[in-house]
């Protein structure tokens, strides 16, 4: 496979940084999904077992689930959540991430779990992230933030 000329190459990556720059909280997220070592769904056992004797008390079998941040999923009790709810909803902005969380479980789970990618904080994250970065206070969100797709 030939390289790409130089000028290719540097219009890419000035393109490449200024998506990470308008962005900052999207491309960190992915990046530390990104490098997820292999040893972390060992290393998260306990916080997922915390996780699920905090939730169990409040989700009815059948019910529904919304996470919000998923990323790998790796501290969530994934199987545990798509065995007790009807549905359950992942939900960030590194759909990838999510996505291959989802292809871990059963086929029989895979089919009550969702990825939904989105920016929870509808781009505040990353407006606070360009303000620190410039030593400057973030302004005020506008607007209103919408539904989650897909619910009530």
């Amino acid at each position: 496979m030939r390289a790409a000329p130089a000028r290719i190459r540097d219009r890419v990556t000035a393109a490449h940084a200024q998506r990470v720059a308008a962005q900052p909280a999207r491309w960190a997220n992915v990046r530390r999904n990104a490098h997820a070592e292999p040893d972390r769904p060992r290393r998260w056992r306990a916080a997922r077992d915390a996780l699920w004797a905090h939730v169990l008390p409040y989700l009815p079998a059948g019910g529904r689930v919304a996470v919000v941040g998923a990323g790998n999923a790796d501290d969530l009790p994934l199987t545990r959540l798509a065995r007790r709810a009807a549905h359950v909803a992942l939900f960030d902005l590194d759909a990838h991430a999510a996505r291959s969380a989802r292809r871990r479980e059963p086929l029989r789970l895979r089919r009550r779990i969702a990825v939904v990618e989105l920016d929870i904080t509808a781009g505040a994250a990353d407006a606070i992230a360009v303000a620190a970065a410039r030593d400057r206070a973030p302004a005020p969100p506008a607007g209103r933030a919408a539904a989650l797709p897909d619910g009530p």
